[in-house]
């Protein structure tokens, strides 16, 4: 039997049972699958859905494909399991390259499957090792998806899982990757560890589950006919290149937390229903425009250490892709590369970020010492002056790095809206003797009540308190939303973002960062421990708008930490 022919079977063959033998209910997941003989080819699964709508007996049911494999071919379970995880896989990276999290959905599907029929669950038990590889790599990719899906649980059983599988690889096998896999397993604990800043809990001590997507009923309040443009945020670059930051495969920690702004709450999984979100709307106000839930996900491109070339190849990608209307994102969290010597060029000669530490051994004078007398600017470094061909288009840029002001000289030269935001540059005392959990600025631009906790040194928070404070928070974005809108001092690349629903987020996220950082005892008074931004706010007088000042302290007051921010004799609560 040919292939089309075993495929136009077993679909003629689900339609005519209309149930499934298995014991495993049907996930309705529609796979475009691979036959056995052929390679995996990322570039076929581009085309999933036209193959799917020309050939109508490919859309088969999981369950229905898992038990045909089985009963018809006599595969093994572990190579059943193996075929399951490469398309979860599929599944997995296209997700990264479209953004949209249904595909992200199927390759849980497809991984819970492996997990809940146990289909590796005698690869231990074989001789070989490479059967052993095959499921620890499974656990691995399993929880990279069940990060992004917020299942904690699940990630935390899988991590027991994979440390057993661990500590039983490296006992039978004299292998060379032992120490390898080792790393792997603490990078994912200390991983965790760290993306939970604050443990909400709720009236049984449990641990309270926080998605931070952008929720349709929960979006930054903007009044209607506010501004003329209508630009949308639809390509994105988040680049991850600090040295000695958490990571876990070729995520950050920041790369992680901003990954999650930029992405609509899955309203679509059942299981997100015990998930809360971190907006709580006031009473009969609500916080959303029609028709903007409905949008899709800018399309990310996640790059982790990238040499500079592949940076910018990426850059022109994104820049290319850029429709009428459209705004392009780049976050870039990295190291400073601070100036070797003058460049003759105002956007070069305040330094930049570092992209791969790897490669930044020696800078570009010691590589052409024929051609120049004294040391240039750095190959693998990323500077002011080498995103201005992108300033043609409408740019939001997000600097997190020691460096970060170095791109503060960025002026918009063909008329085009462009906001740069960077970090602050240094942090206080406290700050630096903890132990290191991503970057504050993220920190505030991912949840900002999370970091307004850390900062407070706030670790554990009770569910209702916690509600009560977002309610709170949310009042702060709907003020500052009105100061922003009707100021008239305010530049007007911010009107110009501010119709969007993730560019309005992060503008008003990234003002409770400012006015928190600026009144905070520890912070203020020194420059180089707050945000800045260019155009500045701080010409606008909204960061020091009274209004927002009394929201910041009352939500002190709630937390019981007003001395953060009030000298001990001070009181306003």
């Amino acid at each position: 039997m040919n292939f089309v022919t075993f495929w136009k079977n077993l679909a003629n063959c689900s339609m005519v049972s209309g149930t499934c033998s298995c014991s495993m209910e049907n996930t309705g997941c529609n796979i475009f699958f691979v036959p056995l003989t052929c390679s995996l080819d990322y570039g076929s699964f581009n085309n999933k859905i036209d193959i799917q709508n020309k050939h109508p007996y490919l859309n088969i049911g999981l369950a229905v494909l898992l038990t045909v494999l089985n009963a018809c071919y006599g595969l093994k379970r572990w190579q059943i399991g193996e075929i399951a995880s490469k398309i979860g896989q599929l599944y997995y990276h296209y997700y990264v390259r479209t953004s949209n999290t249904a595909y992200l959905l199927e390759a849980y599907a497809f991984y819970l499957a492996i997990r809940s029929r146990q289909y590796f669950c005698t690869a231990g038990l074989d001789e070989k090792p490479e059967l052993a590889l095959k499921k620890l790599r499974y656990h691995a990719r399993f929880i990279v998806v069940c990060l992004l899906l917020k299942k904690m649980k699940q990630v935390r059983d899988l991590i027991k899982d994979m440390n057993r599988l661990v500590d039983s690889y490296i006992s039978r096998y004299d292998r060379d990757d032992q120490l390898d896999w080792s790393l792997v397993l603490t990078e994912i604990k200390t991983f965790v560890e760290a993306d939970n800043v604050v443990n909400i809990v709720d009236i049984d001590s449990s641990s309270v589950i926080i998605s931070h997507r952008l929720a349709a009923y929960s979006l930054p309040y903007v009044e209607k006919n506010a501004f003329s443009l209508g630009l949308t945020l639809t390509e994105a670059l988040v680049i991850g290149c600090t040295r000695n930051q958490v990571t876990f495969g070729e995520f950050t920690l920041d790369m992680y937390w901003i990954l999650q702004v930029l992405e609509y709450e899955i309203e679509d999984d059942n299981n997100y229903a015990n998930h809360r979100v971190d907006s709580s709307p006031a009473p009969g106000k609500s916080f959303s425009n029609s028709g903007e839930s409905s949008n899709a996900n800018p399309r990310k491109c996640l790059l982790y250490k990238p040499k500079f070339d592949f940076l910018l190849q990426h850059m022109l990608c994104s820049y290319e892709q850029l429709g009428p209307d459209s705004v392009l994102l780049i976050y870039i969290s990295g190291d400073g590369c601070s100036p070797q010597a003058k460049a003759g060029s105002e956007s070069y000669d305040s330094g930049g970020v570092v992209l791969n530490c790897g490669e930044v051994s020696r800078n570009s004078g010691d590589l052409v010492d024929d051609y120049y007398s004294e040391p240039t600017c750095n190959l693998q470094c990323l500077y002011p002056g080498d995103l201005y061909p992108l300033l043609r288009k409408p740019l939001l840029l997000i600097v997190e790095s020691n460096n970060s002001t170095a791109f503060l000289s960025m002026k918009s030269l063909f008329g085009q809206p462009l906001i740069v935001m960077c970090s602050p540059i240094d942090m206080p005392l406290f700050l630096q003797e903890q132990p290191q959990r991503g970057s504050i600025f993220t920190m505030f631009l991912h949840c900002p009540l999370t970091a307004y906790c850390f900062v407070c040194n706030i670790v554990r928070i009770p569910v209702a308190l916690w509600d009560k404070c977002q309610a709170h928070v949310d009042k702060f974005y709907a003020e500052a939303s009105r100061l922003l809108v009707r100021s008239k001092l305010v530049d007007s690349s911010y009107k110009a973002f501010y119709s969007d629903a993730f560019l309005r987020t992060l503008l008003l996220r990234f003002l409770f960062c400012q006015c928190t950082l600026r009144m905070h005892r520890n912070f203020r008074g020194n420059h180089d421990y707050l945000p800045r931004s260019s155009p500045p706010l701080e010409d606008a007088e909204i960061v020091q708008s009274p209004n927002l000042i009394r929201l910041v302290l009352d939500l002190a007051c709630i937390l019981d930490v007003l001395s953060a921010f009030r000298e001990s004799d001070e009181t306003v609560c």
